[in-house]
């Protein structure tokens, strides 16, 4: 029997790149450190207000956007420019107020250390096509922000990429002023660690901490690891390691996972960030019609051809494997979206709908 999947798609033809990966741990297996982090291990982002300078007439005009004046005046008076009345700069049209963001990796930063940021205008600037970021103090994001200390300075060259002239890059242009370093061990000798969503499962928790536990038993520790829940496993650091955690902690992440003790519940995984789209198991849905602005997507039994569709509007999918089925496999579908051109954002829309009719049986996470 064939499925035929029929769309007809008014949707933009812009080509986006998605991988639709069945996982699977490979026959050589995994460790500890490819389904956790350990808590304390996360990115983190630090921001500031800025001014862009050396703009050619796209920057902020000041007759439209008032406030945008206020932090180019007292940018010009700290540098020893006295400004009597903002009115003195409505022609002013080589700046732009902006915000400036940098993260920095999960393993921390070092004084000195160099890192990228992205610029974005605030006002009503066209373009920072340019531009160059004068020195601006990056903090902790958060209502305390204008207190909590000064963590980076930014300054620099922009480069703006992509169609949006009002949001540029700057490439190794901030500069952490003091370290920002990773704590994992808590005061009472404490290692959390957290599983990656897709693996979050009480099952994989369990099998993950037994793993542990029979690592350590033979050098006398009991029952070190404990699960609390489906994401979070509480391993209790030996005393004689805690001076110097170092080697316990390396030796734990690289403890060898069976993969055939990892079969979660079936899950997709989408990755806004970098368009991806990850299915464990093989995931099916239930006889079903989706009809989404510019897509309508149906499962057909028995097989209709093309007839009268445009070829790029039609795909064909066989999802029986040669026998009868009264569900379609998720791939296909993913498929069908691929030689369709359908765009991540309405491939996401279409899961969430079918997750909502609780015809996709699997759970959907989105980040």
């Amino acid at each position: 029997m064939m499925r035929n999947f029929r769309m007809t798609p008014t949707i933009s033809s812009a080509l986006i790149a998605l991988i639709v990966a069945l996982w699977c741990t490979s026959a050589s297996g995994t460790t500890v450190s490819a389904l956790v982090r350990m808590k304390g291990h996360e990115q983190n982002k630090f921001t500031g207000l800025g001014i862009v300078v050396g703009l050619d007439g796209t920057g902020d005009t000041v007759e439209q956007a008032t406030l945008a004046a206020l932090p180019y005046r007292s940018l010009l008076e700290s540098l020893g420019t006295r400004v009597g009345s903002i009115r003195e700069l409505e022609n002013a049209d080589s700046f732009a107020i902006v915000q400036v963001t940098m993260t920095i990796s999960d393993k921390g930063a070092r004084e000195g250390d160099l890192f990228d940021a992205t610029v974005t205008t605030l006002y009503n600037a066209t373009s920072l096509k340019g531009g160059y970021l004068f020195f601006t103090p990056l903090r902790l994001p958060g209502p305390d922000s204008p207190t909590n200390g000064v963590w980076a300075i930014a300054s620099g060259d922009l480069v703006v990429e992509g169609d949006n002239p009002r949001k540029a890059k700057l490439w190794q242009g901030a500069q952490m002023l003091v370290d920002h370093r990773t704590h994992v061990v808590s005061q009472a000798g404490i290692i959390e660690l957290v599983l990656h969503n897709r693996y979050a499962d009480h099952g994989i928790a369990t099998t993950i901490a037994d793993a542990i536990n029979a690592e350590f038993e033979f050098e006398g520790y009991a029952a070190i690891a404990r699960v609390r829940d489906a994401k979070n496993i509480e391993v209790h650091l030996p005393a004689a390691d805690r001076a110097e955690p170092a080697a316990f902690i390396n030796t734990m992440m690289r403890i060898p996972i069976d993969p055939s003790l990892l079969q979660g519940p079936p899950m997709v995984y989408v990755n806004r960030g970098t368009q991806t789209i990850t299915v464990t198991g093989n995931v099916e849905i239930s006889p079903s019609a989706i009809s989404h602005p510019g897509l309508t997507l149906g499962m057909l039994t028995p097989a209709v051809g093309p007839d009268g569709l445009r070829p790029n509007d039609w795909a064909s999918v066989d999802t029986t494997d040669g026998a009868s089925r009264s569900s379609a496999r998720l791939d296909d579908v993913l498929s069908a979206f691929r030689q369709l051109n359908v765009p991540l954002d309405d491939r996401i829309a279409i899961l969430q709908s079918l997750e909502k009719a609780g015809v996709l049986h699997a759970e959907l996470i989105i980040e």
